[in-house]
């Protein structure tokens, strides 16, 4: 989140009088947020643009308390990108680091459950649930 964006939803959040949710300036691969702390996390086309997806879902998982949950709303692509395609514009439209998803998974065990989508599909919203128990 720009310096803009997260005054927008402090003042939104005011306005609204919500109480329980909390906006803070961090990168998703390394989250300012204490282990097993946190309700949920909501992500809307952002994972595409970390070159470290898989540090991210490690982040969400550290994060998530039991039974704590991950809405998302991002790209996968059915098969490797053309060379040509991870440009910077591709990038800034999120399909330049769209993830294939090679055998249907495009999230790997974290010590929760894995979820796994049909093959070829390009856009996918996932809602996940941290598991009670690690799976290791």
């Amino acid at each position: 989140m720009t310096d803009a964006m997260l005054e927008k939803a402090h003042k939104n959040q005011a306005l609204l009088g919500l109480a329980n949710a909390g906006f803070r300036r961090g990168e998703m691969e390394q989250m300012p947020i204490a282990n097993a702390s946190i309700d949920m996390i909501i992500s809307n086309c952002v994972i595409n643009l970390s070159p470290d997806k898989d540090r991210v879902f490690v982040e969400a998982h550290r994060v998530l308390r039991p039974g704590g949950r991950l809405m998302l709303a991002d790209l996968a692509t059915g098969g490797e990108l053309p060379a040509e395609l991870p440009t910077t514009e591709a990038w800034t439209g999120c399909i330049g680091g769209a993830r294939e998803a090679q055998g249907g998974r495009v999230c790997r065990c974290t010590g929760g459950d894995v979820h796994e989508w049909q093959p070829l599909m390009l856009s996918v919203k996932i809602k996940a649930v941290k598991a009670q128990q690690s799976c290791v």
